[in-house]
C-alpha cells in the first residue's frame, strides 16, 4: 500500500478519526487505564479544527462550482 492510497482512503474521514482518537483517550483516562500527557489535548483540538476547517472549505468550493 502506497501513500497516496493512504491519503486517498482517509479524504472525509479525518475529523472522525480525530473524533474517535480524542473519545477513546478520553475514556481511557476516566477508567484510570492511561493518563493521558497534558500536552495532547491541545493537540487533538487543533487537529480537530484543522480538518473541521477544510472540510468546510471543501463544502464551500464544491457549492461554488
Amino acid at each position: 500500500m502506497d501513500a497516496n492510497t493512504v491519503i486517498s482512503w482517509l479524504k472525509g474521514k479525518k475529523t472522525y478519526a480525530t473524533a474517535i482518537a480524542a473519545v477513546v483517550l478520553g475514556i481511557l483516562q476516566a477508567e484510570n487505564i492511561y493518563t493521558v500527557p497534558g500536552w495532547v489535548w491541545p493537540i487533538l483540538a487543533g487537529l480537530g479544527f484543522v480538518t473541521l476547517r477544510a472540510a468546510v472549505s471543501d463544502m464551500v468550493n464544491n457549492l461554488k462550482k
